[in-house]
């Protein structure tokens, strides 16, 4: 999930690792500056759930660009049971890509591997994306863009 506001765009853990090998299917060139902080060395503490913040202007168009990547606030005013079909519609469009893949001749499948599994995962994380999205609208709640400091994860653990 990303959540893009006025000066910056927030973007969930486990959907900033795999920006890079979107481009792949996206064509997107990604801003330089991303790399520094999507492979920074503290980036492994934090839960896969916890958002990265992007403050640069390239960074933020690039990420809006990013249309795998569910927005919160595309979905915030909308009834569950919408973003349900809008799931449902990306298992479709999954079932889909499973069809054609296997009707490859081996040969296709070698050529078409890296493709179409990025594809394949990136509708993984588009549909899990809405998944927390559909609990957060259900529960009237807001995505917790800054995460807990590892050390106070590590007091509150041990308390």
């Amino acid at each position: 999930m990303k959540v893009i506001t006025e000066n910056a765009a927030y973007v969930q853990k486990y959907c900033a690792t795999y920006l890079l090998k979107s481009t792949l299917v996206t064509q997107l060139a990604m801003p330089s500056t991303m790399l520094k902080k999507i492979c920074g060395k503290k980036f492994y503490m934090l839960d896969s759930k916890d958002f990265i913040k992007f403050t640069d202007k390239a960074e933020i168009d690039y990420i809006k660009k990013c249309t795998w990547i569910p927005d919160f606030n595309d979905y915030k005013d909308k009834d569950p049971f919408e973003i349900k079909k809008k799931i449902y519609a990306i298992e479709v469009e999954g079932s889909k890509l499973n069809e054609f893949f296997d009707y490859l001749s081996e040969e296709g499948q070698f050529t078409e591997f890296d493709y179409q599994t990025t594809r394949a995962t990136m509708l993984i994380f588009e549909k899990n994306s809405l998944r927390d999205i559909a609990i957060l609208v259900e529960n009237n709640e807001e995505p917790k863009l800054e995460p807990d400091s590892f050390c106070k994860r590590l007091r509150k653990f041990f308390s």
